[in-house]
């Protein structure tokens, strides 16, 4: 190759001026002022929507981790739970300090592997309440890229619980099965699934004696994928029928329930006084009525009259009582 078929350093800084300069326009910048920007977020929104049970199933969750905290260590507790987010693998262990209770974790009969995030300050927290201590009077635990051996033993107790309530909430949509596999204290390192993949977080704000925490749970997308039509909407064919099919509904599938019927033969008002009076073998005077009301689950049904038919005493049904408590 010839010398001379190579660009000088001063021709190409003046042809990249030239180019800088004419910048884009005609067809080309109209193209470009007709395009828009995607967001790929729109794509993590809408799978999210398609299971709108998820936000159902947080709320009860953590309304089960509010009881189960207050049981256990009898103080005040306020769990309140964020919006489920989707977001990827690489950003799902960020903003977790060192050390923390990272427990891992399969919900069997799912696939993969999640894990809930207990934070160090929380454990401690909690050792402190557990052993009669004041929590949050030493400002947070101590330095240290450890956790102690009580944290670690209170964590394990914790994460025990938290998938309790977790198994609990969800049986109506799937039976889990948790098995807690490993824990670690150091995010760093530590993904669930691979750097491309969708994570599911899901997170509880606890309040407890003035101190807040974040619990975090998190779970790849595809582990729930399966679960996607039990989780979102009733499909047409098994929305609720009409209004005008509860009758028939009503009279075919109920008919052989239970009810109590009632005969109120008499009523009578006394005082406190005579009431206090009352003694085994007194003796209330009543006068029967010529009309009994019948009751039906304490709802009053129908007016009649008292009498015997083949030896056993019965009611004569004379009048049905309306809804609005007129005789029909």
């Amino acid at each position: 190759m010839e010398s001379s078929d190579v660009l000088t350093e001063q021709e190409l800084d003046a042809l990249m001026d030239t180019i800088s300069d004419e910048g884009v326009d005609g067809a080309s910048g109209a193209a470009l002022r007709d395009c828009e920007l995607f967001d790929f977020a729109s794509r993590q929104h809408m799978l999210l929507a398609q299971m709108p049970a998820l936000e159902t199933l947080t709320e009860r969750h953590a309304a089960a981790l509010e009881q189960m905290l207050m049981d256990a260590y009898k103080m005040p507790v306020k769990v309140v739970p964020a919006k489920v987010a989707m977001l990827p693998a690489s950003q799902a262990m960020q903003g977790v300090t060192e050390p923390a209770g990272i427990n891992l974790f399969s919900l069997g009969p799912l696939n993969g592997v999640s894990c809930v995030v207990l934070p160090g300050d929380f454990l401690s927290f909690l050792v402190e309440s557990y052993f009669g201590g004041v929590p949050g009077a030493s400002g947070g635990r101590t330095a240290g890229k450890e956790l102690t051996p009580t944290e670690r033993r209170i964590n394990d107790v914790f994460c025990g619980r938290f998938l309790d309530c977790l198994q609990t909430v969800w049986k109506d949509k799937v039976a889990l099965t948790p098995l807690v596999h490993s824990v670690e204290q150091s995010p760093e390192h530590m993904r669930i699934g691979s750097e491309d993949d969708l994570i599911l977080r899901f997170s509880f704000a606890v309040t407890a004696l003035e101190c807040e925490f974040s619990i975090d749970w998190c779970m790849p997308y595809a582990t729930l994928e399966p679960l996607r039509a039990r989780l979102g909407v009733l499909p047409p064919e098994v929305r609720p029928q009409a209004s005008a099919d509860w009758e028939r509904h009503f009279r075919t599938a109920l008919g052989s329930v239970s009810l109590e019927i009632t005969g109120a033969f008499f009523t009578r008002t006394v005082s406190i006084a005579d009431v206090l009076t009352y003694r085994e073998g007194a003796i209330v005077p009543i006068q029967m009525p010529d009309e009994v009301t019948v009751l039906i689950e304490g709802v009053p049904f129908s007016m009649g009259e008292h009498g015997v038919i083949n030896g056993k005493k019965s009611i004569k049904i004379k009048d049905l009582i309306q809804q609005g408590g007129n005789a029909a």
